[in-house]
């Protein structure tokens, strides 16, 4: 398994905002990772979803997928693309 990648971004006296890239995710596993480090989560943000960028999009809020970010999902699940 790829190991995760962490990035401090800010840092108070009180808080810390960083960056955490993960392979793939368990039910909660962020939570308990930075947890068992004595470190509780406040709030968490998903700002990718493997090649999908949520860019600005409002919470609660979706959009339509392009036809190459659908080819792109089908490849990266090892899958072959629709022909249609």
């Amino acid at each position: 398994p790829a190991k995760a990648q962490i990035i401090k971004i800010d840092q108070s006296s009180q808080t810390s905002t960083i960056k955490l890239t993960i392979r793939e995710g368990k039910n909660r596993q962020v939570r308990r990772m930075c947890s068992t480090l004595g470190f509780p989560v406040l709030s968490l943000k998903r700002i990718q979803f493997g090649c999908l960028r949520l860019e600005n999009l409002p919470l609660g809020r979706f959009r339509k997928l392009s036809k190459q970010e659908v080819n792109k999902l089908y490849l990266e699940a090892g899958f072959k693309p629709p022909s249609n």
